[in-house]
């Protein structure tokens, strides 16, 4: 299934304009590199493109589920200014509440493997830039991405019809190899009716 949303293009992220600017008023301890500064101050559009390089690498375990993936992005401002490769490792856990998915990343490793400016065609390798792209991409870019797929998953547990149970106590429950989920639910009234309603024609 994570090879084939990949070959889809379904690990894809385009942010744009106030959206963007406003993810990178979080507060970072490495300062902002002078040319992403002007790209998204001073950019009348500036744009980040984010995908999956690779094919995401999913572990569960009974210590949790683990991902492991080779993300991709480009920050245009007019036109690409910057390139960017990076490893990420992340421990996953998922809960159920008010009809809605949420994905908590409790630990995260990532490694820029690759940094350069387009325009002028170099490697960055002022470290001050890797690290701040790398701090950027762990309290920023992966909040962003498990938010987005926390609104992808619910959408697809809605197709199959789970937004019209009441859900109760659910727990999701990482095995070695696979995933355990129980709750109690209560069937919609409605449906019910209906039910019983053709039942007794």
């Amino acid at each position: 299934m994570m090879s084939a949303a990949h070959q889809d293009g379904q690990f894809q992220l385009n942010i744009s304009g106030p959206e963007l600017t406003d993810l990178f008023k979080t507060n970072l301890s490495s300062a902002m590199p002078e040319f992403m500064r002007k790209c998204l101050l001073e950019s009348g559009s500036p744009e980040l493109r984010v995908w999956s390089s690779s094919v995401p690498y999913l572990n569960t375990s009974t210590s949790g589920t683990t991902v492991r993936g080779t993300a991709s992005g480009q920050l245009h401002c007019g036109t690409p200014t910057l390139f960017f490769k990076t490893d990420v490792v992340i421990d996953v856990t998922a809960s159920y509440a008010d009809k809605k998915v949420f994905l908590r990343g409790n630990q995260s490793e990532v490694s820029v493997l690759q940094a350069e400016l387009s325009l002028q065609n170099q490697t960055l390798l002022d470290e001050d830039h890797i690290e701040f792209i790398r701090e950027a991409v762990k309290k920023i870019g992966i909040p962003k991405v498990l938010s987005a797929l926390e609104i992808e998953l619910t959408r697809l547990l809605d197709k199959q019809g789970t937004n019209l149970f009441d859900i109760f106590n659910p727990e999701v429950l990482p095995q070695d190899g696979f995933v355990v989920m129980q709750m109690d639910f209560g069937f919609p009234h409605h449906l019910l009716t209906d039910f019983l309603k053709k039942t007794l024609q």
